[in-house]
C-alpha cells in the first residue's frame, strides 16, 4: 500500500476545525506526524483552504483558535508542491471538474500511485482514492499483516523534503541556460569554501576525477612532470573503494597499502610508524599520504600531518564519506595539502548523479586544478598540460546548493540514529559496534557493525527477509583485486583489512527514518542473534 497521500481540503479542515468526521482525519494526521506517511498539498489549493478555514473559524466562535498561524503548524508537516504550466495543460480535458483533474496531474508527478483522501466520489474516477476512515482500516491492516520495509537510504524521502528548492533552482538554471562553468558553480564553489574553512574550493565532475586531478597537480607542482613515476609510492588503505587506490594508479604513482586500524575502518598510523621504525617501509620513496575518512569517521589528523612533515609527504584527504566531519575543531577537507569529496548521490552531501569538489589552501594547486579539469589549460585552445573534461555542471551545483543547507542537520540526524543502534546493541558479545570519538565529530555515512564468527551473512539474509535492507561496504579489499595485482606494494599481511571485508555489514542510516523503522531495525537485529 502506498505511503504517499493527496490531501483534500475537507480533511485538513476536518482536524483543524475538529468537526465530526475528526476522528479519522486525526488518524491520518498522527501518521504524518510520525512520519509514517508522506502527505502532499498542490500550492493553488492554499488560497481556497486559507479563506475556508478563516471563514468557518468566524462561524464557531467557541473555536479559540488563530487560523492563519493553525494552519502553518500543519502545513509544516505537509509537502506542499508547486502546479506547473504543463500540469494546467494536462487538466484541461474535456468533462469533469477543472480543479479535480489539477490537482491529480500535478500530484502524478510526485507519484504515479499516489492516494487522494477525500470524501470526494468524483475522484474514484481519477486515481485511487478513499475516505480517511477507508484508508486508516486499510492502512492498520497493512501494518498487521505486512513486514515493514526499511531501505538502507531513502533519496525521494529527502527530495520531496527540499522538493520545492530543489525545483526552483533546477528551473532558474535552466532559464538562464548557463549550463556549464555558470554563477551556480561559482556560487557553490564560495559556499563549499566557506563551510570547510579552506581558501580555494574546484567544483569537478565526481569525487574520483577529484583525486586523479588533486594527484596530477601534486606531481606537476612537486616533480615538474605530468604524472608521478611508478618509484613513487603513495600510502592508502585497502579498505575502501576502489577509486581511492585507482587514482592513484592513474596519476602514475604505485599505491602503498598499509593495514587498518584494528578496532575501527581506517588507516592504522601508529603501525605505519613501526614499518617506517622497523625499515619495512622507507619513507624516502614515498611522496604522500592518502588517508580515507572511511564512513564519515576521522582519521587522526595529528599523526598524520606529523610524518607528513617530518618527511616531506604531502596529505591528500579523501573526504568523500565525510564532508561536514570534524577533527578537533577542522573541518575535514581544510587539515591536508589538498582533499577531495564525492557528491555521489548516495553521500551525506548527495546530488543528483556525479560531482566532486576539490580543496585546498595552496593558490598553484588550485590553478593547476582548475586547468586540468579544462582540458589542461587557462585557454581551452592552447593547453599546457595533459588534461581532462571533468567539470561540474551547473545544475548539479544548484542542487547541491539547497541539499548544502540541510547538512548539517542531517548529518546530526545520522549521529542520533547511529547513537540509537550503539546503545540498543551495546553489551552484546558478537556485535562490534562503531565507536563515538572524543577528538572527532563523525558523520556516519555508514553505521557498519562488525560480526565475527562466519555470522555477517547469514545475520544478512535473516534481515533481508524481515524487510530490512543491509549492505557490505566492502567485500574485497584492494589489494587482492586484479586491478592491483604487480601495480601496488604491501609489506606485511593486511589481516585487519581483510577481517574487516569478512565481518562489516552497514544498516540503515537514512536521516529521514522514524522511530518505527528504526525500532524495526534494531528489534530485528536482535531478535536475530537471540534464536
Amino acid at each position: 500500500m502506498n505511503r504517499r497521500v493527496l490531501l483534500d481540503v475537507d480533511v485538513i479542515l476536518d482536524f483543524i476545525l475538529k468537526r465530526k468526521r475528526f476522528v479519522y482525519a486525526e488518524e491520518v494526521f498522527r501518521l504524518i506526524f510520525d512520519r509514517q506517511i508522506d502527505a502532499f498539498l498542490p500550492s493553488t489549493i492554499l488560497p481556497i483552504l486559507s479563506q475556508l478555514l478563516e471563514h468557518k473559524t468566524r462561524k464557531r466562535s467557541n473555536l479559540k483558535i488563530d487560523s492563519r498561524s493553525t494552519l502553518k503548524t500543519v502545513l509544516s508537516y505537509i509537502h506542499v508542491f508547486t502546479v506547473t504550466g504543463q500540469d494546467v495543460i494536462s487538466a484541461l480535458v474535456e468533462g469533469g471538474n477543472f480543479e479535480d483533474h489539477l490537482m491529480i496531474e500535478s500530484a502524478m508527478r510526485i507519484d504515479s500511485d499516489i492516494i487522494v483522501l477525500t470524501y470526494d466520489d468524483q475522484y474514484s474516477k481519477l486515481t485511487q482514492s478513499m475516505t480517511p476512515k477507508k484508508f486508516i482500516k486499510k492502512f492498520s491492516g497493512q501494518i498487521a499483516t505486512t513486514p515493514l520495509s526499511v531501505p538502507l537510504l531513502d533519496l525521494s524521502r529527502e527530495y520531496h523534503l527540499m522538493m520545492e528548492e530543489i525545483d526552483d533552482a533546477l528551473l532558474s538554471v535552466v532559464a538562464s541556460s548557463q549550463f556549464i562553468m555558470g554563477p551556480k558553480v561559482t556560487e557553490f564553489e564560495d559556499e563549499c569554501a566557506k563551510y570547510i574553512d579552506s581558501k580555494y574550493a574546484i567544483g569537478v565532475s565526481s569525487g574520483t576525477e577529484a583525486l586523479v586531478l588533486a594527484l596530477r597537480s601534486l606531481a606537476i607542482q612537486r616533480k615538474g612532470t605530468e604524472f608521478f613515476d611508478a618509484t613513487d609510492l603513495v600510502i592508502t588503505t585497502p579498505f575502501t573503494f576502489t577509486a581511492t587506490g585507482d587514482s592513484i594508479l592513474r596519476s602514475g604513482a604505485t599505491p602503498l597499502f598499509v593495514d587498518t586500524e584494528p578496532d575501527g575502518f581506517n588507516l592504522n598510523i601508529q603501525n605505519l610508524h613501526r614499518l617506517i621504525d622497523s625499515r619495512k617501509i622507507d619513507p624516502t620513496q614515498v611522496v604522500g599520504i592518502l588517508p580515507v575518512h572511511l564512513f564519515g569517521h576521522a582519521c587522526p589528523a595529528d599523526d598524520i600531518l606529523n610524518l607528513a612533515d617530518k618527511y616531506n609527504w604531502f596529505v591528500l584527504e579523501d573526504v568523500a564519506q565525510a564532508f561536514g566531519a570534524k577533527w578537533r575543531e577542522k573541518r575535514l577537507g581544510s587539515i591536508g595539502t589538498i582533499s577531495s569529496f564525492s557528491f555521489f548521490p548516495t553521500k551525506n552531501l548527495g546530488g543528483f548523479g556525479d560531482g566532486g569538489l576539490i580543496t585546498t589552501d595552496d593558490g598553484e594547486l588550485n590553478q593547476l586544478c582548475r586547468m586540468l579539469l579544462r582540458h589542461g589549460g587557462r585557454d581551452k585552445y592552447n593547453v599546457d598540460h595533459i588534461g581532462y573534461n571533468a567539470r561540474l555542471d551547473s545544475l548539479q551545483a544548484a542542487i547541491l546548493l539547497v541539499r548544502l543547507k540541510y547538512l548539517d542537520q542531517f548529518n546530526e540526524k545520522r549521529r542520533k540514529i547511529a547513537r540509537v543502534y550503539n546503545q540498543k546493541f551495546s553489551g552484546h558479545s558478537m556485535i562490534q559496534t562503531p565507536t563515538f570519538s572524543d577528538e572527532s565529530y563523525d558523520v556516519f555515512h555508514q553505521y557498519t557493525i562488525r560480526l565475527a564468527g562466519g555470522l555477517r551473512n547469514t545475520v544478512r539474509e535473516e534481515l533481508e527477509r524481515s524487510g530490512v535492507s543491509s549492505a557490505i561496504y566492502y567485500p574485497i579489499p584492494l589489494h587482492k583485486m586484479k586491478v592491483f595485482q604487480g601495480k601496488s606494494h604491501t609489506v606485511e599481511a593486511l589481516l585487519n583489512a581483510q577481517r574487516l571485508c569478512e565481518e562489516v555489514l552497514s544498516l540503515p542510516i537514512e536521516p529521514l527514518m522514524n522511530e518505527i523503522e528504526l525500532q524495526h531495525v534494531t528489534s530485528t537485529v536482535l531478535q536475530i542473534f537471540q534464536n
